[in-house]
């Protein structure tokens, strides 16, 4: 009996540390989300803000016109540096997500497999004490 609570005991523990495992990979993905997702707002506001500079001040169309293109440029390069940011946060994070279930698919196919081995064990056992007490009633 001891041994099976020892059994629970171990499994729930690193069933835990399993978990703690897969929410720390979470974790670090969604504060990174988040990180980008504030620079994207920030991105969003700066640049509406220098819009409204960009007319307020520029005295004719053809200067706006030209302020404008650079501030796009700048706004769409940024932007396509916070795609980037994502992409390569999300691929981390799936790398360490792949890792983690390899690794605990592997552990709890070894446990299965050791269980197996010794329940079949116990069953023989088991069989071999039910076939010698019936060979010795038999022989009676």
């Amino acid at each position: 009996m001891n041994e099976f609570v020892e059994q629970m005991n171990e499994t729930g523990r690193a069933s835990y540390e399993s978990l703690q495992t897969l929410g720390d990979i979470n974790v670090r993905t969604l504060k990174k989300m988040a990180e980008i997702q504030c620079e994207l707002a920030d991105l969003g506001v700066k640049s509406a803000v220098e819009q409204t500079r960009l007319v307020a001040s520029c005295s004719n169309f053809g200067d706006l016109l030209s302020a404008q293109a650079k501030l796009a440029n700048s706004v769409g390069t940024r932007l396509v540096e916070l795609g980037r940011e994502t992409t390569e946060a999300l691929a981390g994070s799936r790398d360490e997500f792949v890792n983690w279930a390899q690794k605990n698919f592997a552990v709890a196919a070894e446990r299965t497999r050791e269980a197996g081995e010794k329940a079949e064990g116990e069953a023989r056992a088991v069989a071999r004490r039910a076939g010698g007490s019936s060979s010795s009633k038999k022989a009676a």
